[in-house]
């Protein structure tokens, strides 16, 4: 996926995901004061190993959509200096000697 606006996207949705579930945690945690139980610390494990998660992928792609966009670093330079290297050459023939000459190794 290269879409940076993809990875905005589900980098909200992350994030909306991350404070639900950091409120289920919270949540549980505060229904465990009423009655305690060893119940209640595995649901606060488990949302907030849900939460922990949904905060990384949101982190992740956050960073990948307000990245800077690279520069292609294999891109070659256009041909046009090339090609002004021998103006003063009119017929066809010298011009197609002149680019096999160019192409043999």
């Amino acid at each position: 996926m290269k879409s940076r606006t993809a990875h905005f996207g589900i980098g909200l949705l992350l994030g909306f995901l991350c404070f639900c579930f950091g409120g289920m945690a919270f949540m549980v945690y505060v229904g465990s004061a009423v009655s305690p139980g060893s119940g209640y610390i595995v649901g606060v494990a488990f949302f907030g190993i849900l939460c922990l998660g949904s905060a990384v992928g949101t982190f992740w792609s956050l960073t990948h959509a307000l990245r800077s966009p690279r520069k292609d670093a294999g891109c070659l330079p256009p041909r046009s200096d090339r090609l002004q290297e021998a103006p003063h050459l009119s017929t066809p023939e010298e011009r197609l000697a002149h680019l096999a000459k160019e192409r043999d190794p």
